[in-house]
């Protein structure tokens, strides 16, 4: 049997009907499934980010100004060799496609699962991009809890509405490049 490579998917997101130049932004989500090997299919995915194309041109060429927004599913995995989400990301950071980079979040929980905090979802911009923040702020209960483990019952945003946290990034309505 072989095994499927996800490709990564993106849905083009303007903020504002200006008339000048906007960044592009684009929601991802790189699939924790698809496969025997879903953690060597993250990588892949994470290497091929320049390639993502919105109609048929690739997003480097639409414009400097690029971010991609999402679950990246930076979990590890448990099958041999172990590996822990923290080196995991470590990796997603060397092997990011070149002129991309991901931005710092604070704190550094996106989500929980069984009561135990991690980090799924990123914001990967490219690097010349000069109208953000310099880091992201996670908001909602990861916010409040600081990421420690959640004992008993979740916070009733994660059973109404989701497991994730909200993710904000600041960007100026306006290019400077």
């Amino acid at each position: 049997m072989l095994d499927v490579i996800p490709t990564v998917r993106a849905t083009s997101v303007r903020s504002s009907p200006r008339p000048w130049k906007r960044p592009e932004a684009a929601w991802s989500n790189i699939s924790h499934t698809g496969g025997k090997r879903p953690y060597t299919n993250r990588r892949q995915a994470s290497q091929r980010i320049s390639q993502i194309q919105i109609g048929n041109t690739p997003i480097v060429e639409l414009d400097r100004d690029v971010l991609l927004l999402g679950d990246y599913n930076t979990m590890g995995r448990d099958d041999a060799p172990p590996v822990s989400a923290e080196a995991e990301l470590a990796v997603f950071d060397t092997e990011l496609a070149p002129g991309f980079r991901r931005l710092p979040m604070t704190p550094t929980c996106t989500e929980y699962f069984e009561g135990k905090a991690g980090a799924l979802d990123h914001i990967v911009a490219s690097t010349g991009m000069q109208e953000m923040a310099a880091t992201a702020r996670v908001t909602g209960y990861c916010a409040l809890a600081g990421c420690a483990p959640i004992a008993g019952a979740m916070p009733a945003a994660a059973e109404r509405l989701s497991d994730h946290c909200p993710v904000v990034v600041e960007i100026q309505d306006r290019d400077l490049d």
